[in-house]
């Protein structure tokens, strides 16, 4: 028989695996990262804990399709080299930041 050699997993840890190693369904998990619902001081640190130790990164993508809004902005011009474009998007981005 072969061994073979196991890559680690390359998928960013989701709510789902955090909760399986706290030992706690996922609707918790999702209460305890953001502060609402009841959860337990205890439970919510050891949620925290465990998703520190498996470096969560929340989803962005996954919470503007789960709430229906996103905090991206587009903006397309024709052509970077005409002089009033570069100044329009540097407008653009500072009333963005406000």
């Amino acid at each position: 028989m072969v061994a073979r050699a196991t890559m680690p997993d390359a998928r960013p840890t989701s709510m789902q695996k955090i909760a399986d190693a706290v030992g706690v369904s996922r609707a918790t998990v999702a209460n305890a990262l953001s502060g609402s619902g009841r959860v337990s001081v205890e439970v919510a640190d050891r949620v925290r804990a465990a998703a520190k130790a498996m470096n969560y990164v929340p989803s962005h993508a996954g919470r503007a399709l789960r709430t229906g809004r996103s905090t991206l902005l587009g903006l397309v011009v024709p052509d970077f080299s005409m002089p009033l474009f570069p100044d329009f998007v540097r407008a653009f981005e500072r009333a963005a930041h406000t």
